[in-house]
């Protein structure tokens, strides 16, 4: 049978896709999803709403894994969602506050993180949280008071989940140091030279910012002025 392909839908969805990335602006605080980003990236998306021109292979998947979040949030119906909570200055949307009562290990009301992955990622997980979802999560428990945090995975081929439960006070100390380390950078009036926090933020592939990350204190100071003069 004879067909034409037709790719105007698909094309349309990538329009859609690059416009909602490109329209987000920035609130000018250093957000919890942000706190294990290297501080070079904190103040270059805080502070002058630079952002990582992602792909739309990259876009597409984003979408999907905020699309299997929100069907696992409409399924356990939380006693809150999207809430928002702040501390020390820095601010953050929390995917949920739910009540552990009827949990195998009931402790109290806690903020729920809620994280999609490939299957691969979530045979390597075996239970342990990535450090920047802790992080981000436990950031939500200190504004919200609560001595636990949870945080879900959920295999988004196949819609397997894995949770865990966490001390909040574990990361407060790094947390804290985190935020001590942006208010410092934002007080010193130039961009910090990058270092990465993990691994993968080192490899010039995966950088969201590449042209700023082989650049030397002075070169950065140079980029500093001239995206404050409005020169970039």
């Amino acid at each position: 049978m004879k067909y034409k392909l037709d790719n105007y839908l698909d094309q349309l969805i990538t329009k859609k896709l690059v416009f909602q990335q490109e329209d987000r602006a920035s609130s000018g605080k250093l957000s919890a999803s942000k706190l294990y980003w290297p501080l070079q990236w904190q103040i270059l998306a805080t502070q002058f709403s630079l952002k990582s021109n992602f792909d739309d292979y990259t876009l597409r998947k984003f979408q999907r894994g905020h699309d299997v979040e929100d069907w696992f949030i409409k399924q356990i119906e939380p006693k809150e969602k999207q809430k928002f909570l702040e501390y020390r200055g820095a601010i953050g949307y929390c995917d949920s506050i739910v009540d552990t009562a009827n949990w195998d290990n009931p402790v109290g009301c806690i903020p729920l993180e809620v994280k999609s992955v490939t299957n691969a990622k979530f045979k390597r997980l075996k239970g342990i949280a990535d450090k920047g979802h802790i992080l981000q999560n436990a950031f939500y428990a200190m504004a919200f008071k609560s001595e636990y945090h949870a945080i879900t995975y959920i295999a988004s081929d196949d819609y397997r989940i894995s949770t865990g439960i966490y001390k909040t006070k574990d990361s407060k100390v790094e947390i804290d140091k985190i935020i001590d380390d942006f208010e410092r950078a934002l007080e010193s009036k130039t961009i910090p030279v990058f270092e990465p926090r993990e691994k993968w933020q080192g490899n010039i592939k995966y950088n969201n910012f590449p042209d700023f990350a082989g650049l030397s204190a002075q070169e950065l100071q140079e980029k500093y002025n001239e995206l404050k003069n409005g020169y970039l």
